[in-house]
């Protein structure tokens, strides 16, 4: 049994990495996107859905190759992300291989703005916050008024 697993095991991961997009492929798809007017949340969303995470996108914004598009697309991987913890993940991705303070800079702005007040852009992405149950939820109490008699 435990070969089989191995076997499966083996085979899963091949097959993901055969279909992983390299760092070269996904540059060009970014570069691509914006050259034909998307936007870097559709950009973002669309090697999302090539399969890429988050932390492999957000480096992709340090590259030169990018110009003025890399700060747009350091904040929508950050804005794409579901919970502070990987906002922050994200963030350091890209700050990680970050050559000038200038978009070092945005890249840590988009963190805190993210962790302050969230993104809306991909909002429906978010984890719902933590529901808390109210601790007293009785109905039979209230305020007696001066001057009648007590309960």
């Amino acid at each position: 049994m435990k070969q089989i697993f191995a076997i499966f095991a083996l085979t899963a991961m091949c097959v993901t990495q055969s279909f992983a997009m390299s760092d070269d492929e996904a540059t060009l798809v970014v570069s691509e996107g914006f050259a034909s007017g998307q936007s870097a949340n559709a950009i973002v969303e669309s090697l999302l859905e090539q399969g890429l995470s988050l932390e492999r996108i957000s480096p992709l914004s340090v590259n030169d190759e990018l110009g003025p598009y890399q700060i747009e697309l350091a904040k929508a991987a950050i804005c794409a992300s579901r919970d502070t913890q990987e906002a922050e993940r994200v963030g350091n991705a890209a700050l990680a291989l970050s050559p000038e303070q200038v978009l070092y800079d945005e890249i840590e702005g988009a963190v805190e703005t993210y962790e302050t007040t969230g993104c809306l852009a991909f909002a429906d992405n978010l984890l719902p916050p933590p529901s808390y149950s109210p601790s007293n939820t009785g109905s039979q109490g209230g305020v007696t008024p001066p001057g009648s008699p007590a309960n």
